[in-house]
């Protein structure tokens, strides 16, 4: 099992999501905030949030 995983802090940006799914092919990465998980962000809720942006323009 693997110990050192790839993680997010609320304070990362958007398009830092963007690029660790794109560079990594993860699916799912989890959203860590003083050591402890807080959520978790998806590949796919990332898509839909890009989709919603761009119809909004």
């Amino acid at each position: 099992m693997t110990k050192d995983f790839t993680v997010l802090s609320p304070d990362d940006s958007i398009e830092t999501a963007y690029y660790l799914f794109e560079e990594n092919n993860y699916e799912i990465i989890p959203i860590v905030e003083n050591g402890v998980v807080i959520g978790i962000l998806d590949r796919a809720s990332l898509g839909e949030f890009f989709a919603i942006q761009s119809a909004k323009v």
